[in-house]
């Protein structure tokens, strides 16, 4: 994706308009990575950091709640269990699996789940999937906080990053 279509894009999602599902596969491809980038990044420089590794297991068990509302399955609305590194590792390669899934059945689609609190909800799949990469973000950012305040160096997973090393990325279909 160029700087161009991100501006465009982020001019729609002020004006209120959905992205496209190229967005969406985008988005979802960045989130991806910066899991990965920071998925490493902990592994090789805080594996004792406890709020690290819960975090990041945090954003992919909720990930899979997503996917299980998603999928019709049974919820396990538990999304802060304890893992080690290689079970969150393991879990953001489901996730990865379930994402190209997603992506590419009728994003249009309406579905009914219980929320974390018991409540009932109903959203689109394409606004579901959207969540899913901002509420990802916004725990990465929560951990970058937790690293500057120690004075620990940050990964750099800035979409933009992304965008220069690896241009339009296509999820692979399969």
């Amino acid at each position: 994706m160029d700087t161009g279509n991100f501006l465009a894009t982020v001019s729609a999602i002020k004006n209120h308009e959905v992205p496209t599902m190229d967005t969406l596969e985008h988005l979802a491809g960045y989130t991806q990575w910066a899991n990965r980038v920071w998925l490493d990044h902990i592994a090789k420089n805080h594996a004792g950091d406890e709020y690290l590794t819960k975090m990041l297991a945090h954003i992919a068990q909720g990930e899979r709640a997503w996917f299980q509302r998603l999928r019709g399955e049974k919820l396990d609305r538990n999304v802060w269990h304890p893992l080690t590194l290689p079970l969150v590792r393991e879990q953001l390669d489901e996730n990865s699996k379930l994402y190209r899934e997603v992506l590419h059945k009728d994003r249009n689609r309406r579905i009914e789940y219980a929320r974390s609190n018991g409540a009932s909800g109903a959203a689109r799949v394409e606004d579901i999937l959207l969540y899913m990469c901002l509420r990802a973000d916004h725990h990465r950012a929560q951990m970058a906080v937790h690293l500057q305040r120690q004075n620990q160096t940050v990964p750099h997973t800035d979409y933009i990053e992304y965008s220069r090393s690896y241009g339009p990325v296509e999820i692979p279909r399969e």
